[in-house]
Protein backbone atom coordinates (compact mmCIF):
# COMPACT_ATOMS: atom_id res chain seq x y z
CA UNK A 1 0.00 0.00 0.00
CA UNK A 2 1.26 3.52 -0.66
CA UNK A 3 0.40 7.06 0.30
CA UNK A 4 -1.58 7.85 -2.85
CA UNK A 5 -4.55 5.54 -2.30
CA UNK A 6 -6.07 3.34 0.39
CA UNK A 7 -8.01 0.14 -0.13
CA UNK A 8 -7.39 -3.38 -1.42
CA UNK A 9 -8.76 -3.00 -4.97
CA UNK A 10 -6.62 -0.17 -6.33
CA UNK A 11 -3.27 -1.89 -7.13
CA UNK A 12 -4.69 -4.28 -9.73
CA UNK A 13 -7.24 -1.77 -10.99
CA UNK A 14 -4.53 0.87 -11.30
CA UNK A 15 -2.39 -1.39 -13.48
CA UNK A 16 -5.30 -2.09 -15.85
CA UNK A 17 -6.35 1.55 -16.15
CA UNK A 18 -2.72 2.63 -16.55
CA UNK A 19 -2.17 0.23 -19.46
CA UNK A 20 -5.41 1.34 -21.11
CA UNK A 21 -4.47 5.02 -20.77
CA UNK A 22 -1.11 4.31 -22.43
CA UNK A 23 -2.85 2.51 -25.31
CA UNK A 24 -5.39 5.32 -25.55
CA UNK A 25 -2.57 7.84 -25.66
CA UNK A 26 -1.01 5.95 -28.58
CA UNK A 27 -4.38 6.03 -30.36
CA UNK A 28 -4.54 9.82 -30.03
CA UNK A 29 -1.06 10.14 -31.52
CA UNK A 30 -1.94 7.76 -34.36
CA UNK A 31 -5.02 9.79 -35.26
CA UNK A 32 -3.03 13.04 -35.31
CA UNK A 33 0.01 11.83 -37.21
CA UNK A 34 -1.41 9.52 -39.87
CA UNK A 35 -1.83 12.36 -42.39
CA UNK A 36 1.68 13.73 -41.86
CA UNK A 37 4.02 10.77 -41.80
CA UNK A 38 4.06 7.00 -41.70
CA UNK A 39 3.25 6.16 -38.10
CA UNK A 40 4.46 3.47 -35.75
CA UNK A 41 3.65 2.75 -32.10
CA UNK A 42 6.59 4.58 -30.51
CA UNK A 43 6.09 7.74 -32.56
CA UNK A 44 2.33 7.66 -31.93
CA UNK A 45 2.89 7.26 -28.20
CA UNK A 46 5.35 10.16 -27.97
CA UNK A 47 3.05 12.51 -29.87
CA UNK A 48 0.06 11.37 -27.81
CA UNK A 49 1.84 11.99 -24.51
CA UNK A 50 2.88 15.50 -25.61
CA UNK A 51 -0.57 16.51 -26.92
CA UNK A 52 -2.49 15.09 -23.96
CA UNK A 53 -0.09 16.60 -21.41
CA UNK A 54 -0.24 20.02 -23.08
CA UNK A 55 -4.04 19.89 -23.20
CA UNK A 56 -4.32 18.89 -19.53
CA UNK A 57 -1.76 21.57 -18.61
CA UNK A 58 -3.86 24.23 -20.33
CA UNK A 59 -6.99 22.96 -18.58
CA UNK A 60 -5.26 23.47 -15.21
CA UNK A 61 -4.09 26.97 -16.12
CA UNK A 62 -7.53 28.18 -17.24
CA UNK A 63 -9.25 26.52 -14.27
CA UNK A 64 -11.36 23.84 -15.99
CA UNK A 65 -9.31 20.76 -15.06
CA UNK A 66 -11.72 19.63 -12.32
CA UNK A 67 -14.00 18.01 -14.89
CA UNK A 68 -12.12 18.04 -18.20
CA UNK A 69 -9.02 16.20 -16.97
CA UNK A 70 -11.15 13.52 -15.38
CA UNK A 71 -13.18 13.25 -18.57
CA UNK A 72 -9.91 12.97 -20.49
CA UNK A 73 -8.79 10.02 -18.39
CA UNK A 74 -12.00 8.08 -19.11
CA UNK A 75 -11.81 8.97 -22.80
CA UNK A 76 -8.28 7.56 -22.97
CA UNK A 77 -9.43 4.35 -21.28
CA UNK A 78 -12.18 3.99 -23.90
CA UNK A 79 -9.68 4.59 -26.72
CA UNK A 80 -7.30 2.10 -25.09
CA UNK A 81 -9.98 -0.59 -25.08
CA UNK A 82 -10.59 -0.02 -28.77
CA UNK A 83 -6.84 -0.20 -29.42
CA UNK A 84 -6.12 -3.46 -27.57
CA UNK A 85 -6.11 -5.72 -30.61
CA UNK A 86 -3.94 -3.54 -32.85
CA UNK A 87 -1.47 -2.90 -30.01
CA UNK A 88 -0.46 -6.55 -29.98
CA UNK A 89 1.70 -5.73 -33.01
CA UNK A 90 4.39 -4.22 -30.78
CA UNK A 91 5.13 -7.75 -29.56
CA UNK A 92 5.76 -9.10 -33.07
CA UNK A 93 9.51 -9.36 -32.67
CA UNK A 94 9.05 -11.97 -29.91
CA UNK A 95 7.25 -14.49 -32.12
CA UNK A 96 10.36 -16.41 -33.15
CA UNK A 97 10.85 -19.48 -30.99
CA UNK A 98 14.53 -19.36 -30.12
CA UNK A 99 16.78 -18.69 -27.17
CA UNK A 100 17.32 -15.03 -28.06
CA UNK A 101 13.59 -14.30 -28.08
CA UNK A 102 13.13 -16.14 -24.76
CA UNK A 103 15.87 -14.05 -23.12
CA UNK A 104 14.34 -10.79 -24.38
CA UNK A 105 10.88 -11.83 -23.22
CA UNK A 106 12.19 -12.76 -19.78
CA UNK A 107 14.06 -9.47 -19.32
CA UNK A 108 11.11 -7.38 -20.49
CA UNK A 109 8.69 -9.35 -18.33
CA UNK A 110 10.83 -8.58 -15.29
CA UNK A 111 10.90 -4.91 -16.28
CA UNK A 112 7.09 -5.00 -16.60
CA UNK A 113 6.75 -6.41 -13.07
CA UNK A 114 9.07 -3.65 -11.88
CA UNK A 115 7.04 -0.95 -13.65
CA UNK A 116 3.74 -1.93 -12.00
CA UNK A 117 5.07 -2.06 -8.44
CA UNK A 118 4.19 0.72 -6.01
CA UNK A 119 6.54 3.71 -6.46
CA UNK A 120 8.96 4.11 -3.56
CA UNK A 121 11.69 6.50 -4.75
CA UNK A 122 11.82 9.72 -2.75
CA UNK A 123 11.45 12.26 -5.55
CA UNK A 124 8.58 10.29 -7.11
CA UNK A 125 6.64 10.42 -3.85
CA UNK A 126 7.64 14.01 -3.27
CA UNK A 127 6.84 15.92 -6.45
CA UNK A 128 6.28 13.52 -9.38
CA UNK A 129 3.24 11.99 -7.73
CA UNK A 130 2.85 14.73 -5.13
CA UNK A 131 2.26 17.52 -7.65
CA UNK A 132 -0.05 15.26 -9.67
CA UNK A 133 -2.11 14.55 -6.55
CA UNK A 134 -2.15 18.27 -5.66
CA UNK A 135 -3.48 19.13 -9.12
CA UNK A 136 -6.33 16.63 -8.75
CA UNK A 137 -7.26 17.87 -5.27
CA UNK A 138 -6.92 21.63 -5.83
CA UNK A 139 -7.22 21.97 -9.64
CA UNK A 140 -4.25 24.29 -9.77
CA UNK A 141 -0.45 24.12 -9.53
CA UNK A 142 1.12 24.32 -6.05
CA UNK A 143 2.64 27.54 -4.74
CA UNK A 144 6.42 27.36 -5.03
CA UNK A 145 6.76 29.48 -1.87
CA UNK A 146 5.15 26.69 0.13
CA UNK A 147 6.67 23.72 -1.73
CA UNK A 148 10.16 24.23 -3.13
CA UNK A 149 10.39 20.97 -5.12
CA UNK A 150 7.05 21.64 -6.81
CA UNK A 151 8.89 24.05 -9.11
CA UNK A 152 10.43 20.97 -10.78
CA UNK A 153 7.08 19.81 -12.15
CA UNK A 154 6.32 19.78 -15.86
CA UNK A 155 4.19 18.02 -18.45
CA UNK A 156 5.07 14.63 -16.99
CA UNK A 157 3.40 15.38 -13.66
CA UNK A 158 0.28 16.65 -15.44
CA UNK A 159 0.13 13.43 -17.47
CA UNK A 160 0.53 11.37 -14.28
CA UNK A 161 -2.38 13.28 -12.71
CA UNK A 162 -4.64 11.86 -15.43
CA UNK A 163 -3.77 8.37 -14.23
CA UNK A 164 -4.46 9.23 -10.60
CA UNK A 165 -8.06 10.03 -11.54
CA UNK A 166 -8.54 6.33 -12.30
CA UNK A 167 -6.42 4.88 -9.48
CA UNK A 168 -3.19 4.41 -11.46
CA UNK A 169 -0.09 5.56 -9.60
CA UNK A 170 2.12 3.62 -12.02
CA UNK A 171 1.18 5.46 -15.24
CA UNK A 172 4.56 7.21 -15.40
CA UNK A 173 6.51 3.94 -15.31
CA UNK A 174 4.06 2.12 -17.58
CA UNK A 175 4.25 4.69 -20.39
CA UNK A 176 8.05 4.42 -20.31
CA UNK A 177 7.90 0.62 -20.32
CA UNK A 178 5.65 0.63 -23.40
CA UNK A 179 7.93 3.20 -25.00
CA UNK A 180 10.88 0.86 -24.46
CA UNK A 181 9.04 -2.10 -26.01
CA UNK A 182 7.82 -0.12 -29.02
CA UNK A 183 11.30 1.37 -29.47
CA UNK A 184 12.78 -2.13 -29.72
CA UNK A 185 9.95 -3.22 -31.99
CA UNK A 186 10.74 -0.36 -34.38
CA UNK A 187 14.39 -1.37 -34.59
CA UNK A 188 13.49 -5.03 -35.04
CA UNK A 189 12.21 -3.96 -38.46
CA UNK A 190 15.24 -1.75 -39.16
CA UNK A 191 17.81 -4.42 -38.21
CA UNK A 192 17.24 -7.44 -40.44
CA UNK A 193 19.89 -9.64 -38.87
CA UNK A 194 18.38 -11.32 -35.81
CA UNK A 195 21.69 -11.75 -34.00
CA UNK A 196 22.55 -8.08 -34.47
CA UNK A 197 19.12 -7.09 -33.20
CA UNK A 198 19.56 -9.35 -30.17
CA UNK A 199 22.92 -7.73 -29.33
CA UNK A 200 21.41 -4.27 -29.91
CA UNK A 201 18.51 -5.09 -27.54
CA UNK A 202 20.81 -6.50 -24.86
CA UNK A 203 23.01 -3.41 -25.11
CA UNK A 204 19.97 -1.30 -24.16
CA UNK A 205 18.26 -3.63 -21.69
CA UNK A 206 21.44 -4.43 -19.76
CA UNK A 207 21.82 -0.82 -18.62
CA UNK A 208 21.50 -0.92 -14.80
CA UNK A 209 19.92 2.55 -14.71
CA UNK A 210 16.74 1.10 -16.28
CA UNK A 211 16.01 -0.66 -13.00
CA UNK A 212 15.90 2.73 -11.30
CA UNK A 213 14.08 4.63 -14.04
CA UNK A 214 11.35 2.04 -14.73
CA UNK A 215 10.50 1.66 -11.06
CA UNK A 216 9.19 5.18 -10.58
CA UNK A 217 7.46 8.14 -12.15
CA UNK A 218 10.60 9.86 -13.49
CA UNK A 219 10.14 10.76 -17.17
CA UNK A 220 13.71 10.08 -18.27
CA UNK A 221 13.60 6.85 -20.29
CA UNK A 222 11.13 8.34 -22.78
CA UNK A 223 13.17 11.50 -23.58
CA UNK A 224 16.34 9.42 -24.00
CA UNK A 225 14.60 7.07 -26.43
CA UNK A 226 13.25 10.07 -28.36
CA UNK A 227 16.75 11.57 -28.65
CA UNK A 228 18.14 8.23 -29.82
CA UNK A 229 15.47 7.88 -32.51
CA UNK A 230 15.96 11.46 -33.74
CA UNK A 231 19.70 10.86 -33.99
CA UNK A 232 19.06 7.64 -35.92
CA UNK A 233 16.81 9.43 -38.42
CA UNK A 234 19.41 12.16 -38.89
CA UNK A 235 22.22 9.74 -39.79
CA UNK A 236 20.13 7.12 -41.59
CA UNK A 237 19.52 9.00 -44.84
CA UNK A 238 21.39 11.79 -46.53
CA UNK A 239 18.08 13.46 -47.38
CA UNK A 240 15.26 14.09 -44.91
CA UNK A 241 11.77 14.49 -46.31
CA UNK A 242 9.65 17.44 -45.20
CA UNK A 243 7.13 15.21 -43.37
CA UNK A 244 9.90 13.60 -41.32
CA UNK A 245 11.53 16.99 -40.69
CA UNK A 246 8.22 18.27 -39.26
CA UNK A 247 8.09 15.28 -36.89
CA UNK A 248 11.69 15.77 -35.76
CA UNK A 249 10.97 19.39 -34.92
Amino acid sequence: MNIIFQGFVHPFLGVITGILIVLGTETVGKILIKKINKSFFFLNLVLGVIIISLSAYIFVIIGVSKYLNQLLSYLLIFLGLSNLRSSVKIFEFYKKNNLESFILILILFLFFILSITAPTMADALDYHLGVAKFINLNHQFPDSNMWLHSTLHGLGEVYISIGLHVYSDTLGSLVQFFALISFLNFFSKEINDQKKFFIFSLFILSSPVLIFLLSGAKFQVLPQLISTLVFYFLIKDKKIEYSLFAILL
